[in-house]
């Protein structure tokens, strides 16, 4: 069962399989995400990259919904509780907490939540909490040229792409 909240204006959803909707109700638009996200936690033989998945439960009252994330059900490596709010001024996401029994190394969420076509049929819009929003559709498919490595200096990461 999906979770929807909205304002009048504008609204959330949070689908079936975890992943997220943002719409607009004015202009009759919609930003759907293809897939929740991915926890990435650290491990003695590298990363491990956990798509979230299914919630394991969610909690909806009016301007809120809370949604529980964990890792899969043989291990369960984290658990991430995430709010979404909503009110007369906008809408937020917070991720609230994630607790991991290994170390975190990034948190991919809500991913691919704004599609762009771009020519590139796995695009998405990428927006990184330092810089605003940036554009990247994939490395190899435009935003990039050979040698010119501008996601280096731009992106929130410290490593080369």
């Amino acid at each position: 069962m999906a979770y929807r909240i909205d304002n009048g204006r504008i609204g959330f959803e949070v689908l079936d399989n975890g992943g997220v909707s943002i719409f607009d109700t004015v202009k009759n638009r919609e930003w759907r995400g293809r897939v929740p996200g991915w926890v990435t936690l650290s491990t003695d033989n590298g990363a491990m990259r956990i798509p979230l998945g299914t919630p394991g439960s969610v909690d909806s009252e009016p301007g809120r919904i809370e949604v529980l994330y964990h890792g899969p059900r043989d291990s369960r490596p984290f658990r991430m509780m995430v709010n979404f709010l909503l009110d007369e001024n906008g809408l937020e996401i917070e991720i609230a907490s994630l607790d991991s029994d290994l170390p975190l190394e990034s948190v991919e969420f809500p991913a691919h939540l704004c599609a762009i076509p771009s020519g590139a049929p796995d695009s998405y819009l990428a927006i990184p909490y330092k810089q605003g929003v940036i554009i990247p559709a994939r490395l190899d498919a435009g935003f990039m040229r050979f040698m010119h490595n501008q996601w280096k200096a731009i992106s929130d990461i410290d490593r080369t792409v």
